[in-house]
């Protein structure tokens, strides 16, 4: 259901640059998911998946089994990120948070990534930038964030208690 304020507001260009970030990472992570489970695929060739190693190492999977796992989390990744992206597309404020929620996360990864030796200058670089284009003033007020001077605070189930 579209509400008179979502469709009054026009959307930012900074917007439409997001979504297509947004869109090309979720299509990656498909292609990763996809990718991992038809190369588990042609290794097994019609054979048996096992996917724990036995208890005699100190791997929790075997080669298959983390092809398999892999393949599963990049690909339900992928379709959580395209389904964030249809709603930061359509400046739905749940877009906004959710977009923002994976950018500290993949933020929180990428310092304690830096602080184990492992850095990912690039990602770091990314996520930064990312939370730097949402948090502008003009995105912040497209998704309901931030409100004009001048707009009346939404009605919310604490705030009209205090009117009484």
């Amino acid at each position: 259901m579209e509400t008179a304020s979502n469709s009054s507001r026009k959307r930012p260009v900074v917007v439409t640059i997001l979504t297509w970030i947004l869109v090309i990472g979720s299509l990656l992570n498909l292609a990763i998911g996809i990718i991992s489970l038809a190369a588990l695929g042609y290794e097994l060739q019609g054979g048996e998946i096992t996917i724990m190693a036995g208890d005699e190492g100190t791997e929790l999977f075997t080669d298959q089994g983390e092809l398999f796992v892999e393949g599963v989390w990049y690909t339900l990744v992928g379709l959580v990120q395209l389904v964030i992206t249809i709603g930061f597309w359509r400046t739905k404020r749940w877009g906004w948070v959710a977009v923002m929620t994976l950018q500290a996360l993949n933020l929180l990864m990428d310092v304690a990534n830096a602080l184990a030796g492992n850095p990912g200058v690039i990602s770091l670089g990314i996520s930064i930038l990312l939370v730097l284009l949402l948090n502008q003033s003009d995105v912040r007020r497209t998704f309901g964030i931030l409100r004009n001077p001048n707009e009346p605070a939404p009605i919310t189930p604490l705030n009209s208690l205090d009117s009484h």
